[in-house]
């Protein structure tokens, strides 16, 4: 079975919820599920919804199921994907899906909620602003939309692009889902700000068996007077994995809201964690963009960190950020990683970079997307100016031949309007199915 091309063993232990009740087949699908609504059902019953069982029986039939097309699709260009990765992860759990489900005749698709692993993330408040993230992410972004839609009346919003602010919801996990679970995921928003994650930790606080994972920006350290490793000392293990775009001025502006004397502060409040609590650990995700992709190995040198604690990714959508659509970036990145690839030591980041170099090298790319993702990226870099009163880092040399960092308000304004103008049509246009 773990041979199977479509096959994924995530849909059969794991689940993933989001803070406006939906739920995907993992955090890499592109799409939500149609038919749950977590606002008014348990994560049980969610599990075995009519397109949660199809997906299920698509896979183990070989069918290509949408809901998956991310990794089907980084897969035909050769790049290693999450149902990969996780099919490696679990593979020993396989025979036991097999013989209870799989080699049944009359198997369609309903799997007991015993899950393996939960991904939830209860709600979208944040305290950052990250370039590459959203409103549905972040309530600073929602109040900065909110802001600029004050100015702006006739910006046009359709289908989620304009959320209602705050969005939560109510995990509620029972005895019978959490028997068998080994990690519990969580990601925001910011989790150490959201008080349904202490709730949720609360729950389950007797659940010593269990690993706990987070997704954090890395900014916040204390919940309600103690430290967070207090509220987690007592489980099996805890991972943080920091988000981090760079350092410096660069990752402040990637990530607003991020400060590098605030980052260097908690990361030795960390190292004295791992002394004090061994159940403790940590890496970095850094995701590579147009706007940081000539950055990365300065940030490796300045942050002075065994370089196998580093998990690189690169973006490929909002596509207006991904340096395939630049020539000169695209051109400039790879020679910069090819002279730069002998410094790294660790096999893990030296072959995840060579995948990079493979897909910066290999990807086809239209004009219409050229042309685009720079009119997509003056607009949110023009955005970014007129709400923040900065001025672009002098090293986004690509980014600054795109947009004069000294063009007045009212022009960028004008850029960014036709910017939210032209997201709104294409979000009109998919939300009607439109072709």
């Amino acid at each position: 079975m773990i041979e199977n091309k479509t096959f994924c063993i995530l849909p059969f232990i794991h689940f993933n919820g989001y803070m406006d009740g939906t739920a995907k087949a993992c955090c890499d699908s592109q799409k939500a599920f149609t038919d749950i609504d977590l606002n008014s059902t348990d994560i049980n019953t969610a599990f075995n919804s009519d397109e949660y069982k199809k997906l299920r029986l698509d896979m183990l039939n070989g069918v290509e199921n949408s809901y998956c097309t991310a990794c089907y699709d980084l897969e035909k260009q050769d790049i290693n994907s999450s149902r990969l990765r996780w099919n490696k992860h679990h593979i020993k759990k396989v025979p036991a899906l097999e013989k209870k489900y799989f080699n049944k005749k009359n198997f369609k698709g309903e799997i007991e909620p015993n899950f393996i692993s939960l991904d939830l993330r209860p709600s979208n408040i944040c305290n950052f602003k990250c370039r590459t993230c959203n409103d549905g992410f972040s309530t600073k972004w929602q109040e900065e939309k909110e802001d600029f839609y004050k100015i702006n009346k006739n910006v046009l919003y359709f289908g989620k692009e304009k959320l209602s602010g705050v969005n939560k919801v109510n995990f509620k996990l029972n005895e019978a889902s959490m028997k068998n679970i080994e990690i519990l995921y969580f990601a925001g928003g910011e989790p150490f700000v959201l008080e349904e994650h202490f709730e949720l930790l609360e729950s389950i606080k007797e659940k010593k068996h269990i690993s706990i994972m987070y997704n954090t920006n890395f900014s916040i350290l204390k919940y309600k007077g103690k430290t967070i490793f207090e509220y987690l000392k007592d489980f099996r293990s805890v991972h943080f994995s920091i988000s981090i775009d760079g350092l410096g001025e660069v990752g402040e502006f990637v990530r607003t809201g991020f400060d590098t004397k605030i980052f260097k502060k908690n990361f030795l409040i960390m190292k004295w964690a791992i002394d004090h609590y061994k159940n403790v650990s940590y890496d970095f995700q850094y995701t590579c963009s147009v706007l940081n992709s000539f950055n990365f190995f300065e940030f490796l040198e300045e942050l002075g960190e065994n370089d196998d604690l580093i998990n690189f990714h690169y973006i490929q959508y909002p596509f207006w950020y991904n340096t395939v659509n630049f020539d000169e970036a695209k051109n400039n990145t790879i020679k910069l990683f090819e002279e730069k690839l002998n410094t790294i030591v660790s096999d893990k980041l030296k072959s995840a970079i060579l995948k990079y170099l493979e897909y910066l090298k290999n990807s086809k790319v239209t004009d219409w997307d050229k042309i685009n993702a720079k009119k997509y990226l003056r607009g949110n870099v023009a955005h970014t100016l007129l709400f923040n009163d900065i001025d672009l880092p002098e090293k986004m040399v690509v980014i600054n031949k795109l947009i004069n960092t000294k063009i007045d308000k009212k022009l960028l304004s004008k850029i960014f309007g036709t910017f939210l103008i032209i997201v709104s049509i294409r979000s009109f246009i998919e939300y009607f199915n439109i072709s």
